[in-house]
């Protein structure tokens, strides 16, 4: 269906998977994008470039730290999803 580096997308019913094929048996190498082609595509093109979405929500950046084996931007992920909660509770969220 469409693959770039280690990283392909899967078709599973009406979702798509997208796939780290270089990760180890055992290891979560997998996250289910739902039924966009384009979400998923673009989820491996940021994974690839190692770069963050300028409007990221909590899932895409869960996401693509579930199919990264790159420690630094995993730890970019994670920060940028705290500064969304941050953001989230200053904004007045719940």
């Amino acid at each position: 269906m469409y693959s770039k580096k280690e990283y392909i997308v899967v078709k599973e019913g009406e979702d798509f998977i997208v796939v780290n094929t270089k990760m180890k048996y055992g290891q979560v190498n997998h996250t289910h994008i739902g039924k966009s082609f384009i979400r998923a595509r673009n989820l491996i093109d940021f994974a690839v470039t190692k770069t963050i979405p300028k409007r990221p929500d909590n899932f895409i950046l869960t996401s693509l730290q579930r199919i990264s084996t790159d420690k630094k931007y995993i730890k970019e992920l994670e920060l940028k999803k705290r500064q969304l909660i941050e953001d989230y509770y200053k904004e007045g969220g719940v």
